[in-house]
């Protein structure tokens, strides 16, 4: 079967590197994006590659322009193409590829006015009283004999300096006027005239009819169009974007819509920060960690508004469409309160609940991304109902909210190592591993008591969780979670030691990130809870002494191909015990943390007062309903 060549960016996503067909409506409110189409060539190997690479350079350079930018649009549109072909090539080189090529069409829409760049033969019209107009260049030439014209412009050009002139092009914001991005796909079939007449619909209307005139024409090429109408003379654009191709792609087969966070921001400003921060996706962000609260506000030097940002997020996408943002856990400035977290995180909820039923429904219907089972079969109830049930089971609102949260990120936590086929969870008084190639489900973790004093945590290069080093000296498979629990029988004074890591969470990229205080307290005396009870029960003649309590995360093993310096994604927490009396070296990939700890904890003494700085008030409460916020285990 032939690849779609096509591409887009729209609303902040586009269609991912490999990918067949979409026949979908997608409809939104842009300001200060992209919206851009690409037609990889055909006459050239990997189009579909050549499209993507573009369209993945547009989101991940996306940002905001100032004033200064807009006066110097031009050299800005050529930065933009060059770093573009640039990295087209790059690629090509890279796999020895002899030559591929891409084309792009795009529109900027800034405060002063729209910004449009354009190279090969997609076009841009706008649609002006009443007029049709061709804004871009066909950068191409009539071959004698030939029915198509051939590209004399085009992405992917080895020492591509300079573009043409006419390139570029800026245009002022007028109310009702109409913005057409298409492939040739859609101009090789239909006369401007009757592009001009459909134009003239109402929007989505246009899309639709824009297709279904291009499919009765038998249409051989895939077709992409964005249709954009400017509602006011300020940069509030609607949207219709449109890909018809030949067979339905399951995976974007719906969009959920971006929600505002909270009273005081727009989705469009919530969109905007997430691009401009980068986020990626299966990752958790801490954008200042030094900064407590993980809700921050910018005020508008204008009107003196207060807009709010989230801190920390994390990004669900699927084949590399953003799907939703989910803020880890939300608390607004004092002055604020706690009025709008829990409410925020019941919309959340939603959608999360929604994109678990669409990943199901689109892995029903698209073998290769099939998982196992669909998620919810695990779990009792949906997150909105854990929202809702925590809500009124509890009577304090600040604490609700808390709770909450925490269980919000449990889910979601449980949600990624679903997602990989690597999970660990604790359920009831075991703890249970979930993986693809560990066919030992259930581990006495008291079984470890060969690794004492002295331990190192490894993972292996490599492509995949099977390349994985074992942790334990006294077990010879791979994949074993990183569950270290140290026990000296012959010491009377340490007898059992029990620790659980906590005060950083390490993301896939090799950094570190304090997580929420309210989450640390929790993890913390949760898990120590659910230990304690674990030696109780099989060693009951032992007294448990726990030390400290730090989360240590675990990974979920790589998933891209990986170099020394990106081992993975670091998920959950793993459970460690380590002499406090002793000098250990503790690793994990090429993170050192060591340093962690270093100058943090020194005595015991220190490690107790510590623990009882952050308790205070919740601890008891955070213990007691644990066993709710549990992530189940699968069969």
């Amino acid at each position: 079967m032939e690849r779609n060549e096509d591409n887009f960016c729209f609303n902040g996503i586009g269609m991912p590197e490999v990918h067949d067909d979409l026949e979908e409506n997608l409809t939104a409110e842009v300001g200060g994006q992209w919206v851009a189409v690409f037609d990889g060539i055909g006459g050239l190997p990997r189009g579909e590659e050549a499209s993507y690479l573009a369209a993945k350079t547009l989101l991940d350079e996306e940002r905001p322009w100032t004033e200064q930018d807009e006066q110097n649009y031009e050299t800005i549109l050529l930065q933009m193409l060059k770093k573009i072909n640039d990295n087209i090539t790059s690629w090509r080189k890279d796999r020895k590829i002899t030559k591929m090529g891409t084309t792009v069409s795009a529109l900027k829409f800034g405060q002063e006015a729209i910004y449009g760049l354009s190279i090969g033969d997609s076009r841009i019209y706008r649609m002006h009283d009443g007029k049709l107009e061709q804004l871009s260049t066909d950068h191409t030439f009539r071959r004698p004999g030939h029915m198509k014209s051939a590209l004399t412009e085009y992405l992917g050009k080895e020492h591509q300096a300079e573009f043409p002139e006419n390139s570029f092009f800026c245009v002022p914001y007028e109310k009702g006027d109409r913005y057409l991005i298409c492939s040739d796909g859609l101009t090789d079939m239909l006369e401007e005239s009757k592009i001009k007449s459909r134009m003239e619909q109402p929007v989505e209307e246009a899309v639709t009819s824009l297709i279904e005139e291009t499919i009765r024409m038998g249409a051989d090429d895939n077709t992409t169009i964005i249709l954009a109408e400017v509602e006011s003379e300020t940069d509030e654009v609607q949207n219709g974007s449109d890909a018809m191709q030949s067979e339905s792609d399951a995976v974007m087969g719906k969009q959920i819509e971006y929600i505002q966070d909270g009273a005081e921001i727009t989705s469009e400003e919530w969109i905007m920060q997430l691009q401009q921060e980068k986020y990626r996706s299966f990752g958790f962000e801490y954008k200042n960690w030094k900064n407590e609260n993980l809700i921050f506000y910018r005020t508008d030097q204008d009107t003196n508004e207060k807009h709010y940002y989230s801190n920390f997020v994390g990004i669900v996408r699927w084949a590399d469409k953003m799907l939703l943002s989910l803020p880890k856990s939300v608390k607004l400035d004092q002055s604020e309160g706690y009025l709008k977290k829990l409410e925020m995180l019941k919309v959340y909820a939603k959608l999360l609940d929604l994109y678990l039923a669409d990943v199901w429904e689109a892995a029903e219907r698209n073998q290769k991304c099939k998982p196992k089972k669909a998620p919810w079969n695990m779990v009792s109830q949906s997150v909105e109902q854990w929202c809702a049930q925590t809500e009124k089971e509890q009577a304090d609102t600040a604490e609700v909210q808390i709770i909450a949260a925490v269980k919000f990120e449990k889910v979601y936590e449980w949600l990624l190592g679903w997602l990989y086929g690597n999970q660990i969870s604790l359920f009831g008084e075991k703890v249970f591993f979930e993986s693809k190639i560990l066919d030992q489900k259930e581990i006495n973790i008291n079984e470890c008591q060969n690794n004492v004093y002295s331990w190192k945590v490894y993972g292996k290069s490599g492509n995949g969780i099977q390349d994985r080093t074992p942790v334990f000296k006294n077990q010879e498979k791979k994949n074993i979670p990183d569950i270290v629990i140290e026990m000296d029988k012959e010491d009377s004074e340490l007898k059992n030691i029990c620790c659980i890591l906590d005060a950083k969470y390490c993301g896939w990229d090799g950094e570190s990130y304090i997580l929420p205080g309210n989450a640390d307290i929790y993890k913390q005396f949760f898990y120590q809870e659910q230990f304690v009870k674990l030696y109780s029960k099989q060693a009951p003649e032992k007294e448990v002494k726990i030390y400290n309590a730090l989360i240590f995360p675990d990974y979920m093993g790589d998933t891209v191909r990986t170099n020394k310096n990106k081992e993975g994604i670091l998920r959950l927490c793993a459970v460690a015990a380590f002499d406090l009396h002793k000098d250990r070296t503790i690793g994990i990939w090429q993170v050192n943390l060591q340093k962690l700890i270093e100058g943090r904890i020194s005595s015991d003494e220190e490690v107790q007062k510590r623990m009882q700085k952050n308790c205070r008030g919740i601890t008891e409460s955070l213990i007691k309903t644990g066993k709710d916020f549990l992530p189940m285990r699968t069969k």
